[in-house]
């Protein structure tokens, strides 16, 4: 099983929710998806990743219907989550950087909203 492979499997044994068929590359996007929520999944065999601006607008597609969430592991296991938040971003657009676990951005801003760091504990809450 590949690295991105496992991480989506244990966000989906966390959250309880189901793979969505070919990873959300179908008519149903996201990874992962728990009733109200779309999880997007990325991950990283190295201790840095680009963060992708396209991310955020793929996601920001799905809501109202769902609250997306972006979930991004690192290859030590460690990973952070970002909800998005429903206030509308007028001026603050996110570029796409590179993060490491030592520089996680509080707030990152989509094309419409700002998405907001959230303590690991959410996604058991879902």
């Amino acid at each position: 099983m590949e690295y991105w492979e496992k991480c989506e499997e244990a966000v989906r044994k966390i959250t309880g929710g189901r793979a969505t068929p070919g990873s959300g590359n179908k008519n149903i996007k996201g990874d992962i998806i728990v009733p109200g929520y779309t999880l997007e999944v990325k991950s990283t065999i190295y201790q840095e990743i680009n963060l992708e601006y396209n991310w955020l607008v793929k996601l920001e597609k799905e809501y109202p219907k769902t609250t997306p969430l972006l979930v991004v592991f690192f290859s030590d296991g460690s990973y952070n989550v970002w909800m998005l938040d429903n206030k509308e971003v007028n001026d603050k657009v996110w570029v796409t950087k590179k993060i490491t676990p030592d520089s996680i951005p509080e707030v990152i801003y989509g094309p419409n909203y700002s998405w907001v760091l959230q303590n690991k504990e959410i996604l058991k809450e879902l």
